[in-house]
């Protein structure tokens, strides 16, 4: 059922902050399945607000959000009396989604630029930057483009990819092999098939992307704390700044009739 919303005065409220969420497909949370307000109302809750716990939660960097997402109706939002945060999350009793859009197209859209941006790291066959680089098409069960070209270029990729023999081979293997697997497993990810949310996906391919790119610049990864790997957050960073500088121009009230395309020009650093 809906969940019951409260007439707020926003001039009451706290410590607000904006943020984003995803709900799934459906519209309900993925806790509980509720149905949020409408856009512009207010949800409260009682009691003890308490991360992870608790309370209503959300992601101040849209790269976070993606880790937790149960489908791909994204939300942009406002939090307002703050219980809790870590790193990738905050917990406030107040929370109102601005707007909302289905973004599956644009996830998919956009884990193909970011394959495309370490093409190059494992020397891509002609076909699979052909696949990357087309416009993205709602179809098949999944709603993935189901040509035999795309079947192929993912196979090739998979294959690529070492996913049969694992990270442990990945181990066991030269620098320059790692990030041929790496760089092959964005790929891999932009173009597959898969049954769980496009946002997973895209958080997936982001990861791959980057510990690509940071193994190429000579970062070891296999033996430092994540701490101690700047080069592969600043390319995360990177990534995650496109991919929220990109999603802001999705509100519906913007969006513009076409279909999302790949072939487009990576972020560089520095970008707004």
């Amino acid at each position: 059922m809906k969940y019951p919303f409260k007439r707020i005065d926003p001039d009451t409220l706290e410590d607000k902050r904006s943020a984003w969420h995803f709900l799934k497909n459906d519209g309900r949370t993925e806790f509980g399945g509720n149905i949020p307000p409408d856009d512009g109302d207010w949800w409260t809750v009682a009691g003890t607000v308490t991360l992870c716990c608790w309370g209503l939660h959300a992601s101040e960097r849209l790269r976070h959000a993606l880790a937790f997402a149960p489908g791909d109706l994204l939300c942009r939002v406002e939090c307002a009396d703050i219980g809790g945060t870590d790193q990738e999350k905050i917990v406030a009793r107040h929370r109102k989604i601005v707007w909302r859009v289905d973004a599956a197209q644009q996830m998919r859209a956009f884990m193909r630029r970011v394959a495309l941006d370490v093409a190059d790291l494992w020397d891509a066959p002609e076909i699979a930057r052909e696949v990357l680089k087309a416009p993205v098409r709602d179809e098949g069960p999944l709603g993935i483009d189901d040509s035999p070209e795309r079947k192929l270029a993912c196979r090739i990729a998979c294959e690529a990819a070492n996913y049969k023999n694992g990270e442990a081979t990945a181990r066991n293997s030269s620098q320059e092999e790692r990030v041929r697997v790496m760089a092959a497993q964005a790929a891999a990810f932009a173009i597959g098939r898969r049954s769980h949310p496009q946002a997973r996906a895209v958080h997936y391919t982001i990861n791959a992307a980057a510990t690509a790119k940071a193994m190429a610049a000579g970062e070891d990864l296999w033996r430092r704390a994540w701490e101690k790997k700047p080069i592969l957050q600043e390319v995360t960073k990177t990534y995650g700044d496109w991919l929220e500088t990109e999603a802001l121009t999705w509100r519906p009230d913007l969006m513009i009739n076409s279909a999302p395309s790949a072939d487009k020009q990576p972020m560089q650093n520095g970008e707004q």
